[in-house]
This record gives structure tokens, C-alpha cells and sequence, in this order.
């Protein structure tokens, strides 16, 4: 009986500390708002002061890594930039 005890606080320590470990697990969260096509023929000819024409697109996607997470809005308040209004990359707009 003893050894069934240990086994499930040692199970109740491990799910604890699984849990302490994802709460807490830093992860950077990256957004991308342009993509531009060069070559590098294009890219030789950047100078400082060149302007470089990106279009926007309506929502950005947000990553961690590699893995796309979801799409979400930029917005702005007070001079602050917040992302807004998440949509899972699967969800679909009908409107």
C-alpha cells in the first residue's frame, strides 16, 4: 500500500511540475507584416533613403517558430501598436 502511495504522489509532483513548466516556459511570438520578393540584382541596388512599396494585408499572421498560430489584427492606441481580434488559420470569413 505504501508503494502505491509513493507512485501517485510521485505521479501527483510530476503533473505539478508539467504544469509549473508550461506556465512558465518562455516563447516569442513573432508577427509578419511585409514580404518582398528581391532578387539579388534588386537587393545591390538598396540605398539608404530608398523607399520600398509593401501591401498590406488585412490580418498578419503570428508565429512562434516556424508554426503558424493564428492571424490576428494590429491596432493602435495611444501611440501603442496591440495585435486584435485572433483567427485561428483555419477559420473562415463568409461575410
Amino acid at each position: 500500500k505504501k508503494k502505491q502511495i509513493d507512485k501517485a504522489s510521485a505521479e501527483t509532483r510530476k503533473k505539478t511540475l508539467i504544469k509549473e513548466i508550461i506556465h512558465t516556459l518562455p516563447l516569442t511570438m513573432n508577427v509578419k507584416i511585409a514580404e518582398i520578393p528581391l532578387n539579388v540584382a534588386d537587393l545591390t541596388t538598396i540605398k539608404p533613403g530608398d523607399i520600398l512599396p509593401i501591401a498590406m494585408p488585412d490580418t498578419f499572421p503570428v508565429y512562434i517558430g516556424k508554426s503558424e498560430l493564428f492571424n490576428a489584427l494590429i491596432v493602435e492606441d495611444k501611440d501603442k501598436l496591440f495585435l486584435s481580434e485572433f483567427t485561428s488559420k483555419t477559420e473562415k470569413s463568409y461575410e
